[in-house]
């Protein structure tokens, strides 16, 4: 029997082993590309801004031409209405607006005093003040977005910004979904005496949320499991199979590499995980309580490994409600519902006794108690992961 005393031993080893995979890559169209991951550098093909421009309301000129200016003592500049300026002259300007030749920033309309065709002045500027110069944002040939760069909706508009309409981008983790169980069934064709497969609908959820192909094999019984699996292994980049507490599943995964089968977690003590045709696969057993939380624990850093990325799930700090007991030498992970105060977040454990509607439509988050810590006290602080 494997043992591995830390998550993070189970995944090294996956990573491991996974880390010379090829990536296939495409090309798609930036309305297409959110959540995708950059398969090349982005290099800026034109500079931004592409001109010296002004970006404030005023008048354009020399900074040159104002030494001297004080408060008692102001300079008179000429009103120039050409794109060229002379070293006595200043032009009006609003924002956004080419600054003419010859001028090098922009004075704040608010500081002029205009009168007949010429302004005065009462104080020095620096150069540069009011004015972005060509390409002082992003100069043409600047790497603007690097490889492996997960897309967001900010992504796509500095692309856009830089009339990159297309992008190669590498192809989604493809994750299978087996059930294996003789005793449940799905919603559109429920059966007498059997359960709602509650777990692969969480799951692929999950999945969903995680913008990856999502690839469903349906329930298998123990006469089609072995051939589902090795159908899923060949077709997918990551299989996980939610297994129902009747089904004997020993016998499926015949001789393979095991990354674990015992594991100092709870939930999930007994979670295997194994490499089956070259792929990683998950055996999750357990409620849907139980999955979900394994699911964040082990499939959802392999999917961000595989991307070569690294996601960070939303959370806050609560404070607990009471005093949580642990289980010494054990890292646990608990669902937890959240409650604003006035005084800020507070968090109540979902036991493992409540009802299943309670955990599926009560849980606001997840914390994890280390295998150090003897209980959480009460109003101790803690990091809640968010759903």
């Amino acid at each position: 029997m494997i043992k591995a005393d830390s998550v993070n031993d189970v995944l090294n080893k996956i990573k491991k082993d996974f880390e010379n995979r090829k990536r296939s890559s495409h090309i798609i169209m930036i309305e297409d590309s959110l959540n995708h991951v950059l398969a090349s550098d982005i290099v800026s093909k034109i500079s931004i801004p592409s001109f010296d421009r002004a970006e404030i309301e005023g008048y354009a000129l020399n900074h040159e031409s104002l030494y001297g200016a004080d408060y008692y003592d102001p300079i008179s500049l000429d009103i120039s209405g050409l794109d060229q300026i002379k070293d006595n002259e200043a032009k009006y300007v609003i924002s956004g607006e080419a600054l003419p030749k010859g001028a090098d920033c922009v004075i704040d309309i608010e500081y002029v005093k205009e009168k007949d065709k010429s302004i005065w002045v009462n104080r020095e500027i620096a150069k540069g003040h009011g004015v972005s110069f060509k390409g002082s944002k992003i100069k043409s040939g600047d790497v603007v977005l690097k490889k492996d760069t997960k897309l967001n909706p900010l992504n796509i508009g500095l692309l856009a910004s830089l009339n990159e309409f297309m992008v190669e981008v590498y192809g989604k983790v493809k994750v299978g979904v087996i059930s294996f169980g003789e005793d449940i069934t799905t919603v559109r064709t429920p059966e007498k005496d059997k359960d709602i497969d509650l777990n692969s609908y969480i799951l692929s959820s999950q999945l969903e949320n995680k913008n990856v192909i999502s690839i469903p094999y349906g329930i298998a019984d123990k006469k089609s499991s072995a051939e589902v699996l090795e159908k899923a292994s060949s077709e997918c980049d990551i299989v996980t199979v939610l297994v129902s507490s009747s089904f004997d599943y020993s016998e499926v995964f015949g001789e393979n590499k095991v990354y674990s089968d015992e594991i100092l977690i709870s939930p999930g003590e007994d979670t295997l995980i194994i490499n089956h045709n070259d792929t990683p696969v998950f055996f999750l057993n357990g409620n849907p309580k139980d999955v979900y939380l394994l699911y964040n624990v082990f499939v959802k850093p392999v999917i961000d490994s595989f991307l070569n990325i690294e996601e960070n799930e939303p959370y806050i700090k609560a404070k607990s409600i009471y005093n949580v007991p642990s289980k010494k030498g054990i890292n646990e992970y608990k669902p937890v519902r959240i409650e604003k105060k006035d005084s800020g977040y507070y968090f109540e454990i979902i036991e493992d006794d409540s009802l299943m509607s309670e955990f599926l439509s009560a849980t606001d988050g997840y914390i994890l108690i280390p295998k150090d810590k003897d209980e959480i006290r009460k109003d101790e602080s803690v990091k809640v992961t968010l759903v």
